[in-house]
């Protein structure tokens, strides 16, 4: 079983993550939650040792969906300082614009549903696809909240962003 790249203990966490942001051409990006949370994030997940950052794209996307992507371009390279339940994250994220690698499929629908296997418990959690208006995400529970601004204007270069909800400064 290959190794993700991650550091972790009772109360932090580092890991290396790499994220597919999927444009449907009417001003809408595909957006994923855990089934029974209301928080809703761009999709993607750990990379692996000795796995690119684009070949990690693709299957984590492959795994959630099933559906295959081809990486257009790196968007941003993210900086991620949260807390969640109590536990301290400090992630390094990709940004990855991507698109479907077939003309139709289930991204084709508003929501549809995918998973995600937890290889070190042997169980998955059910996960919800959806497409979000871009000028709407102020009105959904969406993090990092830089990127409720960011996705406006796609950069044509990769751009450094960090955010931090330790509460130090945020930058980009």
């Amino acid at each position: 079983m290959p190794k993700k790249i991650k550091i972790e203990s009772e109360i932090e966490s580092f890991f290396v993550r790499a994220v597919g942001v999927m444009l449907d051409g009417k001003n809408r990006v595909l957006l994923c939650r855990l089934e029974d949370d209301d928080l809703w994030v761009l999709p993607g997940g750990q990379v692996y040792l000795h796995e690119t950052l684009q070949e990690g794209v693709k299957r984590e996307l492959f795994e959630e969906t099933n559906f295959e992507i081809k990486v257009q371009r790196l968007l941003w390279i993210l900086e991620n300082f949260f807390i969640f339940n109590g536990k301290k994250f400090h992630s390094i994220e990709f940004y990855f614009l991507v698109t479907p690698a077939k003309a139709t499929g289930v991204w084709e629908q508003d929501e549809f549903l995918g998973q995600e296997e937890q290889h070190s418990t042997d169980r998955s959690w059910v996960l919800d696809f959806k497409w979000f208006d871009i000028s709407k995400l102020k009105e959904v529970n969406f993090k990092p909240t830089t990127f409720i601004e960011l996705l406006k204007d796609l950069p044509k270069h990769p751009m450094h962003v960090v955010w931090d909800d330790y509460g130090r400064h945020n930058h980009r």
